[in-house]
């Protein structure tokens, strides 16, 4: 590879000649030695980047999850429940719970049937060292709720744990009266004839 000088090549022809056969060799020791200076002096810089953990973090386990930039302080929260990626997740500090619920996929939400009605509940605890209890309900709330009421969210911090719940209930049907009514009707058969035998 020749390298090409950015000014016209007559300038060096006109006046110096052997200086255009020269000017690759200067190139490459430029090269040499600004590439030598970048690799002793950026590993210096990295310890500036350590508010953050990014560079601390081992893990070989796709339930870790890093949502940061390196030096920009962070919080380690845990997901649990029945959310589409559950884990560790490594978040910005200013990073809310909203936010938080969204990087985790949201709830799992499977079909559901037309007489049950579903309800997903979100809690968040805070691990208490002044308390017997591991850790304290800070914060919980149906997700209609919450989404309608963003500015409500706590803010996280290390060790908060994020459990998000869906719990369904079994609707009123015909058929629940129509057995409910049969078992009246045998338990009031069976004590008639119970008195009648005792008669």
């Amino acid at each position: 590879m020749v390298f090409s000088p950015p000014v016209p090549s007559a300038f060096f022809t006109l006046r110096r000649p052997e200086a255009a056969n020269r000017c690759p060799v200067k190139a490459r020791w430029f090269f040499i030695v600004l590439g030598s200076l970048c690799w002793f002096v950026l590993p210096s810089l990295a310890p500036a980047q350590s508010i953050g953990r990014v560079e601390q973090t081992e893990t070989n386990i796709g339930a870790y999850h890093k949502y940061v930039v390196p030096g920009v302080p962070t919080v380690l929260v845990q997901v649990l429940g029945t959310v589409r990626a559950p884990g560790l997740y490594e978040l910005r500090a200013d990073t809310d719970l909203g936010k938080l619920l969204a990087l985790s996929g949201g709830p799992v939400l499977g079909p559901r049937e037309e007489s049950k009605k579903r309800r997903v509940i979100i809690k968040l605890f805070r691990p208490n060292s002044n308390s017997a209890v591991g850790a304290v309900p800070l914060y919980e709330a149906v997700l209609d709720e919450a989404v309608a009421t963003p500015g409500h969210y706590p803010p996280l911090q290390d060790g908060d744990v994020l459990i998000v719940e869906v719990v369904e209930r079994s609707g009123f049907k015909i058929v629940n009266v129509l057995r409910i009514a049969n078992v009246i009707a045998l338990i009031a058969l069976a004590t008639e004839r119970v008195s009648r035998a005792f008669e």
